[in-house]
């Protein structure tokens, strides 16, 4: 490989010292020439052409500005949103005339899965219109003059639908200052229904009028509609509001309502069940009755001693104005007596939907949820600091001649006081056993109380068992804290 380089380099550098000392030649046919030697000199080497590119900045380039979006770039973009909508559909099999968007994004989701956290970010197709945002169309003429008279407000459209708003207003008040002059007025304002609606959120509403508002500018806005509904409105005005309010969507009262059954009888009855805390309860409510409740066998009057309680169970007949109306077979275990009456209340509010209305059923839906109870229990936390701390020893409050002290002491060995939750700690108080003052068989041994660290050492023996449970403590003053616990086993009729 050296030698055809070198003679290469040769005859290149030969032919380039002889064409520097006579005259030269034509351009092109010296490269030719050169070319030729070159070749013949490198034998069966091939020559690969290098393609160069040189790349120019250009410093000081404008930043690009938000893009207009013209009539015919949108017009461009549908067109191929529905060619891709129709080669999506005979990729998936479907026919494109009935291809939805729900389709097209279960399509898009088979055929190119992601993984990514942010909704945002996975690959979507939707229409052109979801895609790029609205803009306003230019609001002068070609003198310059803006078309609207609001223009120089900078919210135009806003303000303009405040205007609107406020004159409904003062002329829904007009016309009652007429009927009231007339002595036509009625006394009672009609309540209408909002319920399973809710207003425009601030987003919705700037996309709607497109401009940008203020909290400010939303919460004056929806005052001023919530005020044109207090007012005894007409049909038009209803119209108007309902423009700014959207539907939400509510759980299925089908689910709701269980299904009427019937006993050997022939009485339509409703079966439900409910939980409060750690209460269980279920209530067989009866289509006709005169209002005789039990419990677990019991009058109710009887089971719950308590007027709050007794209340909480009346409350869902009350609500539906029901009182006297049904007979109540009720069930509850767990819990305690506030609790059984709360899983009651909500048991026989569920049944009492079979027999009522499907507006009277999303008034009890409504309330039955505020009913529902979410509690779970707080873990145990090993060598950590439990949910509920323990009290905090104070040596000020110390009396080395009180008994009292001392079941202190016991107490802070509790699964929540000085062993972080460990529940081979335990406390004599909570668990039956009593303080060592009041038990036999128990050696004890301290040290002086001048000595600043000392160590007490309690056996326990316990009854019926083959092991003693050894307390070790280590404190700087008379009053003991338990640090530690041992079980050493011993033989059963050994002493102490």
């Amino acid at each position: 490989m050296a030698a055809p380089c070198v003679s290469c380099c040769g005859a290149l550098c030969y032919r380039l010292f002889i064409g520097s000392r006579v005259t030269l030649a034509p351009r092109q046919g010296f490269w030719k020439t050169a070319a030729a030697e070159f070749q013949r000199g490198a034998g069966s080497q091939l020559l690969k052409p290098i393609h160069t590119t040189v790349v120019t900045t250009k410093k000081n380039v404008p930043v690009s500005r938000h893009e207009t979006y013209t009539e015919e770039f949108i017009k461009k973009q549908i067109e191929e949103f529905n060619i891709g909508k129709r080669h999506l559909a005979n990729m998936m099999g479907e026919d494109p005339e009935t291809f939805t968007q729900e389709d097209i994004d279960r399509a898009i989701a088979y055929l190119l899965p992601s993984g990514l956290f942010e909704k945002r970010a996975r690959p979507i197709m939707k229409h052109p219109e979801q895609i790029f945002p609205k803009q306003r169309a230019i609001q002068w003429g070609e003198d310059g003059r803006p078309f609207h008279f609001l223009f120089y407000t900078g919210k135009q459209s806003y303000y303009a639908l405040m205007h609107e708003v406020y004159g409904k207003v003062l002329q829904v008040e007009k016309h009652q200052n007429q009927l009231q002059v007339k002595g036509v007025l009625p006394e009672k304002t009609e309540i209408r229904d909002l319920i399973g609606s809710r207003w425009l959120i601030k987003e919705e509403l700037e996309e709607m009028l497109v401009e940008k508002l203020s909290d400010q500018d939303y919460t004056q806005f929806i005052r001023l509609l919530e005020k044109l509904l207090a007012l005894q409105c007409g049909p038009a005005e209803e119209e108007f509001v309902q423009r700014f309010r959207r539907r939400v969507p509510t759980q299925s009262q089908q689910q709701l309502r269980e299904p009427v059954q019937y006993d050997e009888r022939g009485v339509a009855f409703s079966a439900c069940e409910g939980k409060r805390k750690s209460a269980r309860a279920e209530a067989v409510v009866y289509e006709q009755g005169s209002g005789r409740i039990t419990v677990n066998g019991i009058d109710y009057l009887l089971y719950f001693p308590v007027l709050q309680d007794r209340e909480q169970l009346m409350f869902p007949f009350h609500f539906l104005d029901r009182l006297g109306k049904h007979d109540v077979t009720c069930t509850v275990s767990g819990g305690g007596r506030s609790s059984q009456a709360g899983a009651i209340r909500l048991a026989m509010a569920r049944a009492l939907c079979s027999f009522v209305s499907e507006k009277e059923v999303e008034w009890m839906r409504q309330e039955t949820t505020k009913l529902l109870s979410h509690r779970s229990l707080e873990p145990c936390w090993w060598a950590d600091q439990p949910a509920t701390a323990a009290w905090l020893w104070s040596r000020k409050n110390w009396d080395p001649n009180s008994d009292v002290q001392e079941r202190a002491d016991w107490t802070q060995a509790d699964g929540c006081g000085g062993m972080g939750g460990h529940e081979n700690v335990c406390c004599p108080q909570r668990h039956g056993v009593s303080p060592p003052e009041h038990r036999g068989g128990v050696v004890s041994a301290t040290a002086p109380h001048c000595i600043r660290a000392h160590v007490l050492l309690i056996s326990i023996r316990l009854s019926h068992s083959s092991s003693q449970r050894v307390f070790i403590t280590t404190t700087d003053c008379p009053s003991t804290q338990v640090m530690g616990c041992l079980h050493i086993p011993v033989e059963t009729d050994s002493k102490h």
